[in-house]
């Protein structure tokens, strides 16, 4: 298929064409020259998009497909036309041609290898685009300058803070520029500074600026102008000496009231630094006997571990049960002798824990029974069964009834 680009060079010559210059096909200046067996020149995009339509044609009539030039009608191949190198360098670089915005007025001529760079900076016919941001104006060269200088999207510097500014911006920035000179707005007053000294102006120096009266705190709430201050001090003279008489009664009224508020505070204050007082004591007494109770906690905890060491032991010793039989029937065959007779002492008040019953009470408080053999006798039939009993580091217990 053809290349997408038409044609040759939209060119006017200085002077006459010469005809080897010139395509048959499009009757422009040559571009990228192709030459025929027969030396007849055409643009190569020219030729191939001629040759793509005649070939469509031949096959839409049935007719061989046959390539002829258009000037001398002589029978070519394909594969027999080249590439003119010499008629491209006389159409490019020795031709002289003319700009193509001479008919607007550009005088310029020269060779089509360097109309770009005359159309690029110098041609004053090109349109180019606004360099300002913000714009997208396409104007002629020749009128740069005179856009420039009206472009909206330029920038200067504000003639009073220097800022860079778009001329379009320019009076909403003066009427916000801090530095921009302004005159006071109080009617009367004609000076004028920049706008970010108006406010001290007015409240320090203007004679039109309305003040309060110097007796503004004592009670006098006229409002003059500065520059009449002076003349009404002079005539309310009899009127402030009386403010300030009322304000001295007042002010001594209030310092009376605040020095017995004073006392009642320091009374307030001695009655709870004492409930303080009296608080931390009973805090320390608290804190005593909770130490106490926690020293007696420790005892008992002592104490319950002693016991339950007892009563491990107890279980060690304890006999299985058919040895327990055993003994039983062994003490009950002995049930008639004295179970202690060597040693007759009298039974002292015995020791108790937890479950255990108090051995004391089983004993009779007759004094009938002379020796402790009899005692004991008569103490295991008052034993119940199950129970533990200590007596001087000795433990009594009751297997079964007999």
């Amino acid at each position: 298929m053809a290349a997408a680009q038409a044609g040759g060079y939209e060119f006017k010559v200085k002077g006459k064409l010469p005809t080897t210059c010139q395509c048959l096909i499009c009757q422009e200046l040559i571009r990228e020259c192709t030459e025929l067996p027969c030396h007849h020149p055409y643009c190569k995009s020219c030729l191939l998009r001629w040759e793509d339509q005649k070939g469509e044609e031949n096959e839409r009539l049935g007719r061989n497909h046959v390539l002829r030039c258009l000037l001398c009608n002589q029978e070519y191949k394909v594969q027999d036309k080249h590439y003119s190198g010499a008629i491209d360098r006389i159409v490019t670089e020795d031709l002289e041609v003319l700009c193509k915005h001479h008919e607007q007025g550009c005088p310029w001529t020269g060779a089509i290898n360097d109309f770009m760079q005359h159309a690029t900076t110098d041609c004053p016919y090109v349109e180019i685009t606004c360099r300002f941001t913000g714009c997208d104006a396409h104007v002629l060269r020749i009128a740069k300058q005179r856009h420039e200088q009206n472009c909206p999207m330029k920038e200067i510097n504000c003639d009073y803070c220097h800022q860079v500014i778009k001329v379009s911006r320019a009076q909403e920035h003066y009427g916000e520029c801090g530095f921009h000179p302004t005159i006071c707005g109080n009617t009367g007053c004609q000076h004028v500074c920049p706008k970010n000294q108006i406010a001290h102006h007015q409240s320090t120096d203007c004679l039109y600026q309305k003040i309060s009266c110097s007796f503004n705190d004592v009670g006098c709430k006229v409002k003059v102008l500065r520059k009449d201050l002076l003349d009404h001090e002079a005539a309310a003279n009899v009127s402030h000496t009386k403010l300030l008489l009322q304000k001295h009664l007042q002010t001594n009224t209030e310092l009376a009231k605040t020095k017995q508020d004073l006392v009642e505070t320091k009374k307030t204050l001695k009655v709870t630094n004492d409930e303080l007082y009296a608080t931390k004591e009973q805090l320390n007494i608290t804190n005593n006997e909770l130490l106490d109770a926690k020293t007696k906690l420790q005892n008992v905890e002592t104490k319950l571990r002693e016991s339950n060491d007892k009563i491990e032991e107890l279980k060690k010793n304890y006999l299985p049960p058919k040895e327990t039989q055993k003994a039983a029937k062994t003490l009950a065959s002995q049930k008639h002798k004295p179970i202690i007779s060597s040693h007759p002492e009298p039974l002292a008040k015995l020791k108790f824990q937890k479950d255990d019953q108090e051995i004391n009470s089983l004993f009779s408080s007759s004094q009938s029974i002379p020796n402790y053999a009899r005692r004991l006798e008569n103490f295991s039939l008052k034993m119940e069964k199950g129970k533990l009993y200590f007596h001087q580091k000795n433990i009594f217990f009751k297997l079964s009834q007999f």
